[in-house]
């Protein structure tokens, strides 16, 4: 019996694709091992059969009743609850159903002959569906996995919100046990867990009659509760019956087997081509010589995937300072909401930096395509861009600045503000003498964590009216800014350095703003109304596909074909169909034009594909459709 199926699943994250065409199947009794490199999607497949997030393309679709459990690390435990609570909690709906016998025993003294055999027969379904999920046994139970799971050692009666990470972890793994789920999902449950509660773990889930899915980092833990392996690669999903040892000898002779075929084709290829080569020229060979060529053109090249890069650490001794770098006598330090400490020494004579090091290194950028700049103004003078190709997250650091915008007009800036100028975007500015700005420039987030949380954000911009009002920069952006300004102007543009920082900053914003204010900030390339028309009207022209479109828009896959569908009432390939259809007819009105030139210019293959094109699309071949168009435009 199949309790849940994922049919022609495909989801990405802005121009990075997760899953392409999955399908997946959850067969009642089968316990699953979820696997794949870190970053493959593994998280993400489990909110989506969750419904916690909506893929782009695909079905996910769950038999009738079935009740799913899911290890949410995120859960919040209500404070005032004990452990003990919590466990119980997991038997709500027999409360529930005790409480509705409880009712219908008040009810019998009033009722009659026949109200009471059905009141009877009633209490006896309810009754003896609380025996059989031994509802008389519930605080044996609950004490029975507390003691499994060492939550007696914390305490049965601690209050929830007391717990560290790893208790609540324990708690809520404990809870999901008890509610005995039709299936069972589960991410990384060993994690906080000792020999002992895994060991106890590890018997549970042998003798779970009904399926989960396990992710698992533990090799040994996943190898002895599985009995099928799905694996996770090149946005693929492949199912392996064993355990994960048999899994990666069977993977590892379906490699082998696919870098032979391979290698072979290559070696074809490389024959095809020399024939080719050395007899298209010859009249006697001609024919042979297109015979392979054609060959070549028809075969399916087979293509091996590209080795995931593994890190690797080369740690490098630094040079032993001969000088003292900093001294303190009588130093108090007391613990507050904010560090009070700073430290200033004798590093800003630049004794440490190795400037000359990091300009001879490869990864020293002369040109900044994405990164920070920082500009200090000693009068006042104009800057800013006709059509920013970029993001621009602005950071004014010292003195006034007036900003226009394609929004507002003359804008007055102070130190201490924050504003976005959205890509595409018109603004020009003046600075008045002393005034210190940094600016970082980007396409996407690099993390997927920042772009889920930037697309999760577009739900509060609905309900907010954006008024273009800076975002005040405070504690820990503060001194956060400062090491990087001292950074930049001192020539350290390493390529690494900037990414590390970008990456840095968006985790502080996470971490120290309000969502609200995260949404005002970036609500120019997240809100629904702020010129999402403008930015596909100006930006279509310039890309070869929707894909490369979706890249500059900043947004996810699911959420730009929404906003577009929102926006122009159809779909972004049947928009993008038309323009190019409405593109196609405009040339051909022009007097003299050419076939080879639309075809060069619009981006087709070959002559035929275009015939194919417009017979398809316009139901007559492109000379037809040329002398039809110039007699309308004749006409007109």
């Amino acid at each position: 019996m199949s309790i849940l199926n994922v049919e022609h699943l495909s989801h990405g994250f802005g121009d990075r694709a997760i899953f392409q065409d999955v399908s997946f199947r959850l067969l009642k009794g089968e316990h699953i091992g979820l696997v794949g490199a870190n970053g493959e999607g593994k998280s993400t497949f489990m909110s989506i059969i969750t419904g916690k997030l909506q893929p782009d393309e695909g079905k996910v679709e769950w038999a009738k009743h079935v009740r799913a459990g899911y290890l949410d690390q995120h859960t919040v435990l209500e404070k005032g609850m004990t452990i003990r609570d919590v466990l119980k909690s997991a038997f709500a709906y027999l409360f529930e159903m005790e409480e509705q016998m409880n009712a219908i025993c008040d009810k019998m003294g009033e009722a009659s002959e026949d109200e009471m055999n059905a009141m009877m027969e009633e209490l006896g379904t309810i009754q003896d569906l609380l025996m059989a999920h031994d509802f008389y046994i519930i605080d044996s139970k609950v004490e029975e996995v507390g003691r499994a799971l060492g939550l007696q050692e914390i305490g049965m009666d601690k209050d929830v919100s007391e717990l560290s990470g790893g208790q609540r972890t324990k708690v809520l793994l404990g809870k999901l046990l008890l509610e005995k789920p039709d299936i069972l999902l589960l991410d990384e449950p060993t994690n906080y867990l000792d020999e002992e509660h895994i060991a106890w773990l590890k018997r549970y889930l042998l003798d779970y009659e009904n399926a989960f899915i396990l992710i698992s980092h533990d090799i040994p833990f996943l190898n002895s509760v599985v009995n099928i392996i799905y694996h996770m690669e090149n946005q693929e999903l492949n199912r392996y019956v064993g355990d994960y040892d048999h899994f990666k000898e069977v993977h590892a002779v379906q490699k082998a087997q696919i870098e032979a075929a391979y290698n072979r084709q290559q070696q074809e290829i490389a024959q095809l081509k020399d024939f080719v080569a050395r007899n298209k020229a010859r009249v006697a060979t001609r024919n042979m010589a297109m015979s392979r060529q054609k060959k070549l053109d028809k075969m399916d090249l087979i293509e091996l995937a590209a080795e995931k890069p593994k890190p690797e650490f080369n740690f490098r001794y630094g040079r032993t300072p001969g000088k003292m770098l900093f001294e303190t006598k009588k130093l108090v330090i007391k613990q507050t909401t904010k560090i009070i400490l700073y430290i200033k020494t004798k590093l800003m004579e630049n004794k440490l930096l190795y400037i000359e090091e990091h300009m001879s290194c490869q990864n020293y950028m002369t040109t900044i395509e994405t990164g920070f700049k920082f500009i200090e103004f000693t009068e006042d003078t104009e800057l800013g861009e006709d059509d920013t190709s970029k993001n621009y997250l602005l950071f004014f650091l010292k003195g006034d600045f007036t900003v226009s915008y394609n929004q507002f007009h003359n804008r007055t800036f102070q130190a201490g503000d924050m504003i976005l100028i959205p890509r595409s975007s018109s603004f020009k500015g003046v600075a008045k003498k002393g005034g210190n700005l940094l600016s970082m420039f980007f396409d996407v987030p690099e993390s997927s964590c920042d772009k889920l949380v930037l697309q999760s954000l577009s739900e509060i911009c609905k309900e907010k009216e954006y008024k273009f009002e800076p975002i005040k920069i405070r504690y820990p952006l503060t001194p956060f800014l400062e090491i990087l300004t001292y950074c930049i102007r001192n020539s350290m543009n390493c390529s690494h350095l900037h990414d590390l920082m970008q990456r840095e900053l968006f985790f502080l914003l996470r971490g120290f703003y309000e969502k609200e204010e995260i949404a005002m900030l970036f609500y120019p390339i997240i809100g629904k109304r702020i010129d999402f028309k403008d930015f596909v009207m100006h930006n279509y022209t310039k890309v070869s596909n929707i894909e490369q479109l979706i890249s500059l828009s900043n947004l996810g896959r699911s959420c730009f074909f929404a906003r577009f569908n929102e926006v122009f009432g159809m779909t972004a390939k049947q928009w993008m169909l038309k323009q190019k259809n409405q593109l196609i007819l405009e040339k051909m009105t022009k007097p003299g034009i050419c076939i080879k030139d639309i075809i060069e210019e619009l981006g087709f293959d070959s002559q035929v594909y275009f015939s194919r094109y417009c017979k398809q699309h316009f139901g007559c071949t492109p000379s037809q459709l040329i002398k039809r168009c110039q007699t309308d435009y004749s006409t007109d």
